[in-house]
Order: structure tokens, then sequence, then C-alpha cells
């Protein structure tokens, strides 16, 4: 287990932050102005994992920017020779190139895994769900496979534009855009699992590039704020109305929390109902979009909680300061955002992107935002309730 990489003490986005709760252990230690060795480990850990956080490939100037900082809020932690921060700033290196080469061997693992020389690759068969196959790849964009010069140049443009201290979307997104086709068909014929599409495409870590991938996928580039909009205020509204009006009791007493004033308590609550009515029979669908944790627990820890689940979720941490949302997938942070609208549109639109399927404990819930939010309803056959529920659902809209 490792610290807290979640409660900043600053209102900057953007802008890397020591945190200001961490777990007991470490609290101890900054109680009694000591440290120990698994203090400092755990501590290193937490901030390496922020730094990921919020880069592909986070720098060294990174990680000396962000042991100033510890070291100016915590300054018995300074070191006795030097600038006072560089054992911390080496420590921070180390580990990252440490995840570095392990997220490489793991995706070299699944590569290369097979039963002979002479065998095909095993790949994990993925179906994908019904609306990647009704937008064939060579529908959406002119691919560059004509022109490969063209395309590894704009690859390596990629790779330069990542490498920077701060990526620029305005650079990567255009980028991205005429790359798209050769990625597209690598994901749906190739890929064998997300972290290994991450590892070959480390921009689809930033929300922004998966944006432009869903509207890709299906043909229409405002997807997120069409998304956005009919999710709030059409369809949150209906579904605490619904709520509200149920007769049943585990669907009414999500609503005894209910904050009418704020936004995030209204979306929370709106997607509580749906997974309880629309979720599998004795699962909790709800685990499979959305869990908390308190401000102290570690992103790393959210990642690896058993059961270990491969679909895209979203990890809220909750403590004093503003709440904190990662999508997480396949046990690695996919991203950070800001706010649970943003959270739950990169979640739902990574299925499309790495071509994942729906969980079966959610995938009622996942279907209704797909047929009814998003606006691409499926041609599968949908059970008598589910129509019943959806149906109920709209009459308060």
């Amino acid at each position: 287990a490792s610290g807290s990489a979640l409660s900043t003490s600053t209102s900057k986005e953007d802008e890397l932050k020591i945190p200001l709760h961490w777990r007991p252990e470490i609290e101890q230690c900054i109680k009694d102005q000591r440290i120990t060795d698994t203090a400092r480990s755990d501590m290193v850990r937490s901030l390496v994992t922020q730094l990921f956080a919020r880069s592909v490939k986070p720098t060294r100037y990174q990680c000396e920017n962000l042991a100033r900082k510890l070291i100016l809020q915590y300054p018995f932690l300074k070191d006795d020779l030097g600038n006072g921060y560089q054992s911390w700033a080496e420590k921070m290196v180390e580990r990252v190139r440490n995840v570095i080469k392990r997220d490489s061997r793991k995706g070299r693992r699944v590569l290369d895994e097979s039963s002979g020389l002479d065998e095909p690759k095993q790949k994990r068969l993925k179906k994908g769900t019904e609306l990647l196959r009704r937008y064939p790849v060579t529908n959406l964009v002119e691919m560059e496979e004509d022109n490969p010069d063209t395309l590894e140049r704009h690859k390596k443009a990629i790779d330069n534009e990542l490498e920077k201290t701060k990526p620029r979307d305005i650079v990567l997104l255009p980028l991205m855009r005429s790359t798209y086709g050769e990625r597209r068909m690598y994901i749906l014929h190739d890929a064998t699992s997300v972290r290994d599409t991450l590892i070959k495409y480390p921009a689809l870590h930033r929300p922004a590039v998966v944006e432009q991938e869903m509207g890709l996928i299906v043909g229409k580039a405002d997807v997120k704020t069409c998304f956005l909009q009919k999710w709030l205020s059409e369809y949150v509204p209906a579904i605490i109305s619904y709520g509200e009006r149920s007769r049943k009791k585990n669907i009414s007493s999500h609503l005894d929390d209910l904050d009418e004033t704020d936004e995030m308590s209204r979306q929370l609550t709106a997607l509580k109902v749906v997974a309880m009515c629309l979720g599998k029979a004795r699962q909790d669908a709800l685990c499979y979009i959305y869990e908390e944790y308190e401000a102290m627990d570690s992103v790393e820890m959210a990642c690896n909680k058993p059961p270990v689940r491969s679909q895209p979720r979203i990890a809220a941490f909750i403590g004093e300061g503003p709440v904190q949302y990662f999508v997480i997938c396949e046990s690695q942070v996919l991203c950070q955002v800001p706010t649970l609208q943003l959270a739950l549109f990169t979640a739902f639109a990574s299925y499309y992107c790495f071509n994942l399927e729906y969980p079966m404990a959610a995938k009622n819930v996942l279907s209704f935002f797909q047929d009814y939010i998003l606006g691409y309803p499926d041609s599968n056959k949908k059970s008598g309730a589910y129509l019943g529920i959806v149906s109920d659902i709209k009459r308060h809209l």
C-alpha cells in the first residue's frame, strides 16, 4: 500500500501539488517530524502516481519541481547537503523509470505470448460493441496508408510532443486525427489489451484525445457536448423524478442523501438509481462504473483493488477539498478529469476507443447510456423489463 496522491493545496487543476492527507503511518511521521525508510518509499510512490496521472512520461524537471514543493511544505524532510531536495527528486526519477520499464515488459509479455515459434500470436478475442461494428473505420476518415512517409512523420511528431513537460492538445489533436485510420485498424484487429494499446499510443491517456477518438468513431465532432447536455439537462432530472416516485425502497433510498443544490450530488444520485434499476440482479452494477475512496487512499490501491476489473470505471477520491476523479482501466490510470460528468463521458467513451465489451453486470446500464444519452441504439433485442424501466424514466422527461 502507498500514501495518497489526492487532496491538494491549491485550486489550479493542471499544477502539480503536494497531498494534504496521507496514510496514517505517514501522517504520524509528519507529526513526529521524522521520516522512516518505509514512509519515504510510500511518499515517493504516491507522488510518482500523481505524476503519471498528469503525464504519460514524467520528466526529470517534473520530479524536481514536485520534490522542491515537498520540501517547502515539509521542511524537516530537507536533505542535509545540496539544494535540500535532490535525493527526493532522484528517488522519483528512479521510480518513474521502473514504472515505465515494468509497463513495457507487461506489454511485451502479452504480445509475445504464444505456444511455439511458428504459431501465430495468441490474441484476446473481443467482440467490441454493436456501435463499433456499425461504423467501419474506412467510412470515418481518410486513412494515410497510401502515404506511409506522412504517417510516420506525424507519428514522430506525436512522440516529440508527448516528450514535452506540458504536451499541447492543440498540437496533438490534428496529428492524432491524421493517424486515426492506422491506429483504429490496430485496435480493432491486433490489440490484445488496453495496456498494450496505451504503450503503443500513449496520447490516448489524454481526455481530449479520447473525446476526439469517440467523435471519429461515430462521425460526430460534438459528441461530448451532446452527451453531457442530454445527461445533465434531460436525464438526470428525469431519473431523479422517477426515483422519487418509485415505491421500491432500494431505489428511493438512494435519494436520502440527495442535495438538490449540488450538481455532483444530483448526477451521482441519478447514476445510482439507474444502476440499481437496470443492473443485473444480485450484482452491484455501480461498482463497474463508479467507486468512492477516501482522500487518504492511493490511486494505486484503487487500481489494484480486488477483484481487479478490466473495464473503464471512475474512481472518486473524497476528502475535505474538492473531489478528484480518475478514470482507471486494467489496473492503471487512464487519466484524471476535474468533474464527474467528464469522468462519466471519458469512462464511457473508453469502451469504444479501446474496443471493449460491456461487463454483463452493468450491460443494461451502459446500453441505456448508448441508446438514449449517446443516441446510437444498437440492434440487440432488449428485455421487457429494460424497456419498461426506460419507458417509465422517459415519462419524466
